[in-house]
């Protein structure tokens, strides 16, 4: 009897000891898929906040390349001159800064001087300035002072002839830029000038 008793305890215990160890290499595995789960989700939203935040910055990119090339058929389709009426290019930078919302554009002839009215902004790039009157359409994003702007230059011809350009640009970081991507992703956003906040939507924290 004893002999018995003492075989069905070690029984007992082997199978114990092995529902303890299946036990543990379950939950284990749950663990594991479920930490794996977590980490897929993360990453998920991670790359659904950042195409968010992409789309944003591709939406203003592309305000400004339409407005550049609005602005170059509407001067063309009226002015069929090698000299620039200043008058008419002027009233469109009027109505790309009020109906585009652009924060700046300027207007040059061909010898890189600004003549479009100091009203509508001065944008001053010499490098793309110069591609603009070579011809050469350049549409980027550039940073001065910790601001990144969204850059258009083209080239403003009479036919095949380039006898001036046009430049134009619209920030992207703005007070009203992480405001929008604050309500595309739903949570705070922060762009940083080095440890500082130069745009955020958290009250009381910008500076």
């Amino acid at each position: 009897m004893k002999k018995t008793s003492s075989v069905s305890f070690k029984l007992l215990s082997c199978i114990v000891g092995i529902l303890i160890i299946y036990t543990a290499a379950i939950f284990s595995i749950v663990y594991r898929q479920l930490d794996k789960g977590l980490i897929n989700y993360v990453e998920e939203q991670i790359k659904q906040k950042q195409s968010s935040i992409q789309l944003e910055i591709e939406n203003v990119s592309d305000n400004v390349k339409n407005t550049l090339i609005w602005f170059v058929d509407s001067y063309s389709a009226q002015q069929k001159s090698d000299e620039i009426n200043y008058t008419f290019a002027d009233a469109i930078c009027g109505n790309a800064k009020k109906y585009f919302k652009l924060d700046n554009i300027s207007v040059y002839n061909i010898d890189g001087i600004r003549f479009s009215d100091s009203r509508y902004g001065n944008v001053s790039d010499n490098t793309y300035l110069k591609l603009a009157l070579s011809g050469t359409s350049t549409f980027t994003l550039v940073e001065k002072s910790g601001i990144l702007y969204s850059l258009g230059a083209v080239p403003l011809k009479n036919g095949n002839k380039v006898i001036g350009a046009v430049l134009a640009n619209q920030i992207i970081s703005s007070d009203e830029f992480v405001d929008s991507i604050k309500k595309t992703i739903d949570t705070e956003f922060t762009i940083f000038d080095g440890y500082r906040r130069a745009f955020t939507t958290i009250n009381g924290m910008k500076g």
